[in-house]
């Protein structure tokens, strides 16, 4: 190592000889780029998640308003099925010749497209069920186990 020369002192000669990087400065460089490009990509799939939840909230919605209004048509046909009924009472009609009764109409689902949407709390959801399903097929863990059960 050579000798301090305090009159001639350069802080990068002074790095050069005492710290020497593992890593060059290309090297620091490309993982500095690498780091924002991946900052890029988390910023894009951010984005794009938040759109397709936007998208899912906007076709809920939507849905929401058709059952509503197929809702309130079944409550019509119903209206109408129990007029009807009563009136062929009252010409003495049998009630077992009645007309069936208007079934509800199925609720309106969401299209595939929109089930496949995950959202960010699907991954802890995820590992507490593993969590679960561990202890449920008998770990090692049988400070869970009941005491009966150790004996049976």
């Amino acid at each position: 190592m050579p000798k301090f020369d305090i009159h001639n002192f350069s802080l990068q000669g002074f790095l050069n000889v005492v710290w020497k990087p593992a890593w060059g400065m290309d090297d620091i460089l490309n993982g500095l780029r690498g780091q924002e490009a991946r900052k890029e990509e988390e910023a894009a799939a951010k984005k794009a998640r938040a759109d397709t939840r936007a998208a899912k909230r906007e076709a809920v919605a939507k849905l929401e308003v058709e059952w509503k209004k197929i809702k309130a048509q079944h409550e019509e046909n119903k209206e109408r099925w129990k007029l009807t009924c009563k009136k062929l009472r009252s010409e003495g009609i049998s009630k077992k010749n009645l007309p069936k009764a208007p079934t509800c109409p199925r609720k309106p689902k969401l299209p595939s497209h929109f089930t496949a949407v995950v959202d960010d709390d699907d991954e802890e959801e995820e590992e507490s069920d593993k969590d679960l399903s561990a202890r449920s097929t008998g770990s090692d863990d049988s400070a869970h186990v009941p005491r009966v059960a150790q004996l049976a």
